[in-house]
């Protein structure tokens, strides 16, 4: 507080709230009341520069455009009071951090400070926080958002990737299927593979655009990266899922009657067949695979007679584990 220019014991002036300064946001205001001692004396308030907008007999609003002491002053017989306050005007400072050109795919850090706390919104990500990572697929422009006490500002930031085409793994079957049975091959096609001087290179360690693989149960994850003249590189993933090869044993068959000529496993998937051996009861082997259609029925060239035989069937997957099936078949005529 400053003292009476001109007072007397019985003469003063207070600024409510009673403080020597106040901060106050750019752009908003403050509400100031004055008294007298004694009570209901005029009083008039410094500067007079329109930033001061009177409500009542004693109190004002004010919307300072920069920082400064106001006064409130009164007088009583040629004898004069003051009192002052300074209204310290924050204004918010918010700046971005430069961030040099780089690849387009590439990790961009954006890095933001403001002199006030508060919020901190980034588009067209919607990322939040003063410290983020971006990630753009070509040049573009980042707005940040912040927010406090004191309003809103915005900030523009233009990021310079280099604008390589963004990459893509095609599953070169019907539909563009990422779900396979188990043994069976497939195509992986990079895209776009037509860059001049693009190099492929897949984390099978092939380099060709095309690829065939036979992925395995439950699920084989493939990548490539294209690297370009510029020296930037994008990469693409995909994971293939693949369902377990199935092999099912029919119950009964029925030579020279019908469709169901042959006893043979039946597969769902792709397996290899090892071994496959039919018994009669009496555990005479009536069938080695020599058939690769399967069992047709005749034993010594002659044909079995109706009954109940049993299988022994011996069989590898794609991923070299075996597997081993046994039980009977009716063998009906």
């Amino acid at each position: 507080m400053l003292p009476s220019a001109q007072a007397n014991d019985s003469l003063r002036i207070d600024i409510q709230p009673v403080v020597d300064s106040f901060a106050i946001c750019l752009g908003n205001s403050a509400v100031f009341a004055a008294r007298t001692f004694p009570a209901d004396l005029p009083i008039t308030w410094i500067p007079d520069d329109g930033s001061v907008f009177p409500l009542s007999d004693t109190t004002v609003e004010i919307t300072p455009e920069t920082s400064g002491w106001y006064y409130a002053r009164t007088e009583q017989e040629s004898c004069v009071a003051l009192d002052s306050i300074f209204l310290n005007v924050v204004p918010i400072e918010l700046s971005i951090d430069s961030v040099p050109p780089q690849c387009a795919g590439a990790i961009f850090a954006l890095n933001a400070t403001a002199n006030v706390d508060g919020e901190y919104f980034w588009m067209p990500e919607g990322l939040e926080g003063p410290n983020v990572i971006a990630d753009p697929q070509d040049t573009t422009r980042y707005t940040l958002s912040f927010t406090s006490s004191c309003g809103t500002v915005t900030e523009e930031i233009l990021l310079f990737a280099d604008e390589n085409p963004s990459v893509s793994i095609f599953c070169f079957n019907p539909a563009d299927t990422t779900v396979l049975v188990e043994g069976f091959e497939t195509n992986l096609t990079v895209l776009p593979n037509d860059t001049p001087g693009a190099l492929i290179e897949w984390n099978t360690e092939e380099t060709s655009a095309r690829i065939v693989v036979k992925p395995q149960a439950p699920k084989t994850n493939y990548s490539v990266t294209v690297s370009y003249p510029n020296g930037c590189s994008r990469t693409a993933d995909k994971g293939l899922e693949v369902r377990p090869a199935d092999v099912k044993m029919p119950n009964a068959f029925t030579p020279d009657r019908s469709d169901n000529n042959f006893f043979r496993p039946v597969f769902d998937g792709q397996m290899e067949v090892l071994s496959f051996e039919v018994f009669n009861r009496w555990g005479a082997q009536v069938f080695n695979n020599e058939n690769p259609e399967g069992w047709d029925g005749n034993y010594q060239s002659k044909p079995a007679a109706s009954d109940v035989y049993l299988y022994r069937i011996e069989v590898e997957r794609s991923n070299g584990a075996r597997q081993v099936l046994q039980g009977n078949v009716t063998l009906i005529r």
